[in-house]
């Protein structure tokens, strides 16, 4: 339906073309972004090309028209989804229409709190075999907290998907999974890169890290189909879902497609933001020693699920790394229809740069919003009853919000409370560490800490 923009406006923003006048700077598009912002306020204008132009969103009211009150007049953008097709095919991350809701209903069953909390036991597990392996360091050991979030996530991925123990793979799956990743965002982020089809360097490389991936899963979904039975990981319940009209069951290509979605965002994604509250918690003795304590008040010797209701400082502490440092830290849409959006006028075709970085650190709705401070999600903080729900929305909203979303916040809560009763972590000095926007929002190298066994 055509709408009556008479009134509307395009917003602020920088003139000339940006590939002309920041080409470097679209390489790292979350400091652009943070200067567009500081420049231009939470709803900008930026012009790529001649005809190639965005916007810039971080307004929270906008995200939710964007997301959920008006979801329907946007999509994920064809580049988007064709480019991260290459790596999950058709998963549901890049899945649209009747097809993505079909595949959304076969899957949501899988993770419901109930079927999630058959899974804590395998965190659990894997969690305390990395203990026993940091309780054998030397008191005071330095360690890449990064590269140990991302081996301890793959092994419960592989765990709570599989029921496998992928430790022997960590090394060739993690470092598949960056290249590809890497590639992947150089697609989306570079209209000038080669097509996939010419025999460059980077994409044979892409080409081979893909076939790592998908080997390893093919694997897995064809011996466990030889196998059978319901081992009561999350393969078994996608194996076993059935579409509630037709009975149909999911494909060994669909299987595989969102099998490699969820290694995707369940592994890559929790890391990231494990690593990132380390590096905080790391240098914040306050938060360390509530960690500690609150962990001492109400677990006895062993974790169990049921202990974590209970730890509800712990989620504080998960919530404000997650503030800060969003796995998913920008999300593209596209408007399907004219629209308007406070006053802008939104023109079918427009590209919308939905940002979760730069609303979660949104002075209008943070005090202080660069300082590492978990108690401001309690109620009786001064600004939490007037902030908008889409100042902070870390897992997405609207009906693409992340699947896993309770998954991810239950195996992250696990593996800090089970750390807090074990070691105090402490940052090692002279480290610059910057954000990597390379798809997942994560430490640009390793974030060294030494381990100091908790009194």
């Amino acid at each position: 339906m055509a709408r009556d923009t008479t009134a509307s406006k395009l917003p602020p923003g920088p003139t000339g073309y940006l590939f002309f006048s920041e080409h470097e700077a679209l390489r790292d598009q979350l400091s652009l972004y943070q200067r567009i912002f500081e420049s231009y306020g939470d709803f900008a204008k930026l012009d790529g090309l001649p005809g190639i132009s965005w916007y810039l969103v971080a307004r929270a009211s906008a995200i939710e028209h964007i997301l959920v009150t008006h979801q329907n007049r946007y999509r994920k953008p064809d580049n988007f989804n064709k480019t991260l097709a290459l790596l999950v095919g058709s998963g549901l991350i890049v899945n649209e229409g009747e097809s993505w809701l079909k595949q959304r209903r076969l899957m949501q069953p899988a993770f419901h709190r109930e079927r999630l909390s058959a899974l804590a036991d395998c965190m659990i597990e894997s969690t305390r075999q990395m203990l026993e392996q940091w309780h054998k360091l030397e008191d005071g050991s330095e360690v890449d907290i990064a590269a140990e979030m991302s081996n301890l996530t793959l092994t419960i991925a592989g765990k709570t998907l599989f029921g496998l123990d992928l430790r022997d793979k960590a090394e060739l799956f993690g470092a598949s999974l960056r290249q590809a990743l890497g590639h992947v965002s150089e697609k989306m982020n570079n209209p000038f890169t080669y097509p996939e089809w010419l025999p460059t360097k980077e994409n044979r490389n892409f080409k081979k890290a893909r076939h790592n991936l998908i080997q390893v899963v093919n694997e897995i979904i064809e011996t466990r189909r030889k196998t059978g039975g319901d081992r009561g990981d999350l393969l078994s319940m996608l194996m076993a879902a059935q579409d509630e009209s037709s009975g149909e069951k999911m494909n060994d290509a669909q299987l595989r497609d969102e099998v490699i979605t969820l290694l995707v965002a369940g592994h890559d994604t929790v890391a990231a933001t494990l690593a990132w509250l380390y590096y905080l918690v790391g240098c914040n003795t306050r938060v360390q020693e509530k960690l500690q304590a609150e962990v001492k008040a109400h677990v006895n010797e062993a974790l169990t699920l049921e202990d974590l209701p209970k730890l509800s400082y712990t989620r504080l502490v998960i919530d404000e790394a997650l503030r800060l440092y969003p796995p998913a830290w920008g999300q593209p849409r596209e408007a399907i229809e004219d629209d308007e959006i406070d006053g802008y006028f939104i023109p079918k075709g427009r590209i919308i740069a939905v940002s979760q970085y730069l609303a979660q650190r949104h002075p209008d709705y943070w005090k202080e919003p660069l300082k590492f401070h978990p108690e401001r999600f309690l109620a009786e903080d001064e600004l939490a009853k007037d902030r908008p729900k889409f100042a902070y929305f870390p897992f997405g909203g609207g009906s693409r919000m992340c699947i896993g979303n309770n998954f991810a916040l239950m195996e992250a809560q696990i593996i800090v409370a089970m750390i807090s009763q074990s070691f105090t972590i402490e940052l090692a000095s002279n480290q610059t560490i910057k954000p990597d926007p390379t798809f997942t929002l994560r430490p640009d190298g390793p974030v060294l800490v030494k381990l100091k066994k908790a009194k």
